[in-house]
Protein backbone atom coordinates (compact mmCIF):
# COMPACT_ATOMS: atom_id res chain seq x y z
CA UNK A 1 0.00 0.00 0.00
CA UNK A 2 1.35 3.38 -0.85
CA UNK A 3 0.64 6.67 1.24
CA UNK A 4 0.90 10.30 -0.16
CA UNK A 5 2.01 12.80 2.23
CA UNK A 6 3.29 16.55 1.46
CA UNK A 7 5.04 18.37 4.18
CA UNK A 8 6.14 21.72 3.98
CA UNK A 9 9.68 21.49 5.00
CA UNK A 10 13.03 21.96 4.07
CA UNK A 11 14.58 18.65 2.31
CA UNK A 12 17.16 17.22 5.08
CA UNK A 13 19.79 14.72 3.53
CA UNK A 14 21.52 12.00 5.38
CA UNK A 15 20.34 13.81 8.72
CA UNK A 16 21.53 17.75 7.81
CA UNK A 17 20.56 20.26 5.18
CA UNK A 18 22.94 21.26 2.51
CA UNK A 19 23.51 24.71 3.21
CA UNK A 20 26.42 25.37 0.77
CA UNK A 21 24.54 26.45 -2.92
CA UNK A 22 24.45 29.46 -3.75
CA UNK A 23 20.19 30.18 -4.36
CA UNK A 24 19.40 31.97 -7.22
CA UNK A 25 15.92 32.16 -5.50
CA UNK A 26 15.26 33.84 -2.36
CA UNK A 27 13.38 32.06 0.75
CA UNK A 28 10.29 30.06 -0.39
CA UNK A 29 11.07 30.61 -4.02
CA UNK A 30 10.54 33.44 -5.15
CA UNK A 31 13.22 34.94 -7.60
CA UNK A 32 15.71 37.48 -6.14
CA UNK A 33 13.39 41.26 -5.59
CA UNK A 34 10.32 39.51 -5.21
CA UNK A 35 8.24 39.57 -2.18
CA UNK A 36 6.34 35.76 -1.44
CA UNK A 37 2.65 36.32 -0.61
CA UNK A 38 0.12 32.99 -0.46
CA UNK A 39 0.96 31.22 -3.92
CA UNK A 40 2.59 34.27 -5.24
CA UNK A 41 5.46 36.54 -5.93
CA UNK A 42 5.77 40.10 -6.16
CA UNK A 43 7.57 43.03 -7.50
CA UNK A 44 7.42 47.00 -7.32
CA UNK A 45 8.92 48.88 -10.84
CA UNK A 46 9.34 52.04 -10.61
CA UNK A 47 8.87 54.45 -13.63
CA UNK A 48 6.59 56.79 -15.44
CA UNK A 49 4.25 54.62 -17.64
CA UNK A 50 0.85 54.78 -18.92
CA UNK A 51 -1.17 51.48 -17.85
CA UNK A 52 -0.39 49.79 -21.19
CA UNK A 53 2.87 50.18 -21.21
CA UNK A 54 3.26 49.11 -17.31
CA UNK A 55 1.92 45.92 -18.26
CA UNK A 56 4.22 45.46 -20.79
CA UNK A 57 6.82 45.81 -18.48
CA UNK A 58 5.38 43.19 -16.28
CA UNK A 59 4.89 40.67 -19.24
CA UNK A 60 8.13 41.09 -19.86
CA UNK A 61 8.99 39.98 -16.34
CA UNK A 62 7.13 36.77 -16.85
CA UNK A 63 4.28 38.45 -14.61
CA UNK A 64 1.28 40.63 -14.99
CA UNK A 65 0.18 43.87 -13.77
CA UNK A 66 -1.45 42.88 -10.12
CA UNK A 67 -4.84 41.56 -9.26
CA UNK A 68 -6.20 42.24 -5.71
CA UNK A 69 -8.40 39.71 -4.37
CA UNK A 70 -8.66 40.83 -0.79
CA UNK A 71 -8.84 44.37 1.53
CA UNK A 72 -5.55 42.05 3.05
CA UNK A 73 -4.04 41.53 0.09
CA UNK A 74 -4.24 45.31 -0.73
CA UNK A 75 -2.25 46.40 2.38
CA UNK A 76 0.10 44.02 1.64
CA UNK A 77 0.80 45.80 -2.02
CA UNK A 78 0.49 48.98 -0.74
CA UNK A 79 3.29 48.02 1.80
CA UNK A 80 5.66 47.18 -1.40
CA UNK A 81 4.80 50.66 -3.00
CA UNK A 82 5.86 52.63 0.46
CA UNK A 83 9.09 51.26 0.88
CA UNK A 84 10.13 53.10 -2.51
CA UNK A 85 10.93 56.72 -2.66
CA UNK A 86 9.09 58.08 -5.63
CA UNK A 87 7.30 61.45 -6.57
CA UNK A 88 4.71 59.90 -8.23
CA UNK A 89 2.10 58.99 -5.84
CA UNK A 90 0.29 56.64 -7.78
CA UNK A 91 1.01 52.60 -9.03
CA UNK A 92 -0.48 50.59 -11.33
CA UNK A 93 -2.67 47.21 -11.09
CA UNK A 94 -4.14 45.35 -13.59
CA UNK A 95 -7.58 46.19 -13.83
CA UNK A 96 -8.88 47.75 -16.41
CA UNK A 97 -12.87 48.66 -17.84
CA UNK A 98 -13.63 46.98 -20.86
CA UNK A 99 -16.72 49.10 -22.00
CA UNK A 100 -20.71 49.24 -20.42
CA UNK A 101 -19.53 49.46 -16.97
CA UNK A 102 -17.47 45.93 -16.83
CA UNK A 103 -14.38 45.65 -15.40
CA UNK A 104 -11.06 43.23 -16.03
CA UNK A 105 -7.58 41.75 -14.22
CA UNK A 106 -5.39 41.63 -16.58
CA UNK A 107 -4.37 38.07 -15.48
CA UNK A 108 -8.17 37.51 -16.13
CA UNK A 109 -9.02 36.34 -12.66
CA UNK A 110 -12.69 37.23 -11.45
CA UNK A 111 -13.14 40.53 -10.54
CA UNK A 112 -15.22 39.65 -7.31
CA UNK A 113 -13.48 37.59 -4.99
CA UNK A 114 -15.67 35.59 -2.23
CA UNK A 115 -14.09 36.42 1.10
CA UNK A 116 -14.01 33.02 3.29
CA UNK A 117 -14.03 35.32 6.25
CA UNK A 118 -17.41 37.07 5.57
CA UNK A 119 -18.91 34.72 3.05
CA UNK A 120 -19.56 37.50 1.27
CA UNK A 121 -18.28 38.65 -2.26
CA UNK A 122 -15.64 41.75 -2.32
CA UNK A 123 -14.36 43.61 -5.17
CA UNK A 124 -11.23 46.50 -5.27
CA UNK A 125 -13.73 48.90 -6.49
CA UNK A 126 -16.16 48.59 -3.04
CA UNK A 127 -13.65 50.34 -1.80
CA UNK A 128 -14.50 53.93 -4.01
CA UNK A 129 -17.62 55.67 -4.35
CA UNK A 130 -20.35 53.96 -6.55
CA UNK A 131 -18.82 53.88 -9.89
CA UNK A 132 -21.07 54.83 -12.83
CA UNK A 133 -20.87 55.63 -16.12
CA UNK A 134 -18.52 53.62 -19.10
CA UNK A 135 -15.38 52.08 -18.02
CA UNK A 136 -13.95 52.38 -21.22
CA UNK A 137 -10.57 54.10 -21.16
CA UNK A 138 -9.94 54.09 -16.99
CA UNK A 139 -7.59 51.78 -14.93
CA UNK A 140 -7.09 51.45 -11.54
CA UNK A 141 -3.92 52.74 -9.62
CA UNK A 142 -3.37 52.95 -5.78
CA UNK A 143 -1.58 55.27 -3.77
CA UNK A 144 0.79 55.68 -1.32
CA UNK A 145 -1.26 55.31 1.55
CA UNK A 146 -3.34 52.33 -0.49
CA UNK A 147 -6.19 53.68 -1.70
CA UNK A 148 -7.28 52.74 -4.82
CA UNK A 149 -8.48 55.40 -7.47
CA UNK A 150 -9.64 55.37 -11.01
CA UNK A 151 -7.22 57.20 -13.91
CA UNK A 152 -7.31 57.26 -17.87
CA UNK A 153 -5.18 54.59 -18.72
CA UNK A 154 -3.26 56.87 -21.00
CA UNK A 155 -2.14 58.77 -17.58
CA UNK A 156 1.35 58.38 -16.17
CA UNK A 157 1.50 56.73 -12.62
CA UNK A 158 5.14 55.92 -10.91
CA UNK A 159 5.22 52.45 -10.96
CA UNK A 160 3.46 49.09 -11.39
CA UNK A 161 3.51 46.02 -9.01
CA UNK A 162 3.69 42.57 -11.05
CA UNK A 163 2.51 39.24 -9.81
CA UNK A 164 3.42 35.75 -11.01
CA UNK A 165 2.82 32.44 -9.34
CA UNK A 166 5.28 30.76 -6.53
CA UNK A 167 6.44 27.42 -7.61
CA UNK A 168 6.70 25.14 -4.97
CA UNK A 169 8.74 22.28 -5.25
CA UNK A 170 8.71 19.20 -3.43
CA UNK A 171 10.83 15.82 -3.37
CA UNK A 172 10.26 12.38 -2.81
CA UNK A 173 11.33 10.45 0.02
CA UNK A 174 11.02 6.99 0.83
CA UNK A 175 10.86 5.20 4.01
CA UNK A 176 9.44 1.68 5.26
CA UNK A 177 7.00 2.22 7.60
CA UNK A 178 6.35 -1.22 9.80
CA UNK A 179 2.78 -1.91 10.74
CA UNK A 180 1.85 -3.53 14.08
CA UNK A 181 2.92 -6.62 14.79
CA UNK A 182 -0.89 -8.04 15.25
CA UNK A 183 -1.30 -7.44 11.55
CA UNK A 184 1.16 -9.79 10.66
CA UNK A 185 4.60 -7.69 10.47
CA UNK A 186 3.76 -6.40 7.25
CA UNK A 187 5.87 -3.59 5.75
CA UNK A 188 4.43 -1.34 3.41
CA UNK A 189 6.03 2.09 1.48
CA UNK A 190 5.23 5.28 2.67
CA UNK A 191 6.10 7.89 -0.11
CA UNK A 192 6.88 10.95 1.49
CA UNK A 193 7.01 14.23 -0.74
CA UNK A 194 8.84 17.30 1.15
CA UNK A 195 8.79 20.35 0.50
CA UNK A 196 12.11 21.82 -0.74
CA UNK A 197 13.46 25.57 -0.21
CA UNK A 198 16.94 27.55 -1.27
CA UNK A 199 19.10 27.09 -0.29
CA UNK A 200 19.07 23.57 -1.11
CA UNK A 201 16.78 24.53 -3.69
CA UNK A 202 19.20 26.97 -6.71
CA UNK A 203 16.63 26.71 -9.05
CA UNK A 204 13.13 26.09 -10.30
CA UNK A 205 12.75 22.83 -12.19
CA UNK A 206 11.16 23.71 -14.97
CA UNK A 207 13.06 26.60 -15.93
CA UNK A 208 15.98 24.37 -16.28
CA UNK A 209 14.56 21.06 -17.23
CA UNK A 210 11.25 20.37 -19.65
CA UNK A 211 8.68 18.03 -17.10
CA UNK A 212 7.99 14.25 -17.74
CA UNK A 213 4.28 15.45 -17.38
CA UNK A 214 2.17 18.52 -16.85
CA UNK A 215 -0.78 18.97 -16.19
CA UNK A 216 -3.81 20.45 -14.06
CA UNK A 217 -5.26 19.26 -10.49
CA UNK A 218 -7.06 21.04 -7.72
CA UNK A 219 -4.97 19.33 -5.11
CA UNK A 220 -1.45 18.56 -4.06
CA UNK A 221 -2.01 15.40 -3.38
CA UNK A 222 -3.66 14.83 -6.78
CA UNK A 223 -0.23 15.93 -8.17
CA UNK A 224 1.26 13.68 -5.78
CA UNK A 225 -0.31 10.47 -7.07
CA UNK A 226 0.20 11.26 -10.61
CA UNK A 227 4.07 11.41 -9.64
CA UNK A 228 3.51 7.80 -8.30
CA UNK A 229 2.28 6.85 -11.34
CA UNK A 230 4.48 8.38 -13.99
CA UNK A 231 8.20 6.83 -13.87
CA UNK A 232 10.66 8.23 -13.03
CA UNK A 233 9.33 11.07 -11.28
CA UNK A 234 11.00 11.98 -8.04
CA UNK A 235 10.54 15.83 -8.16
CA UNK A 236 7.04 17.51 -8.24
CA UNK A 237 6.44 21.65 -9.01
CA UNK A 238 2.75 23.24 -8.16
CA UNK A 239 2.27 26.63 -9.30
CA UNK A 240 -1.19 28.16 -8.83
CA UNK A 241 -3.38 29.11 -11.89
CA UNK A 242 -4.18 32.96 -10.51
CA UNK A 243 -7.12 32.84 -13.28
CA UNK A 244 -8.96 30.01 -10.92
CA UNK A 245 -7.69 32.34 -7.94
CA UNK A 246 -5.55 29.07 -6.81
CA UNK A 247 -8.58 26.59 -7.21
CA UNK A 248 -6.61 24.37 -9.68
CA UNK A 249 -2.55 24.27 -9.92
CA UNK A 250 0.01 23.14 -12.30
CA UNK A 251 1.27 20.21 -11.86
CA UNK A 252 4.64 19.86 -13.08
CA UNK A 253 6.89 16.13 -12.66
CA UNK A 254 10.19 15.91 -12.91
CA UNK A 255 13.16 13.04 -12.33
CA UNK A 256 14.92 14.77 -9.82
CA UNK A 257 16.38 18.47 -9.06
CA UNK A 258 17.94 20.86 -10.98
CA UNK A 259 21.73 20.46 -10.62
Amino acid sequence: MAAYIIAAFMVVLCGHAILNVEATIQAYGCDQDWTNYEDHCYTVVAGEWDNNSAKNVCSDLGANATSIWSPVEMAFIASLWQSHQIDNPYMWTGLRGSGGGSWVWEDRSSFSVLQPETGEYWSVLDELYPVQGSSTGQSLALTRQGNPVLMSSHDTAGGVVCKKPLPRVFALTTVLNQTSPSLGDRLDIVQSFQRVLPPVLSQVPSRVDSPLVELEVTTDTSCAFQCHRTSPCRVIELSCITQYHCGTYRCSLFDGLPV
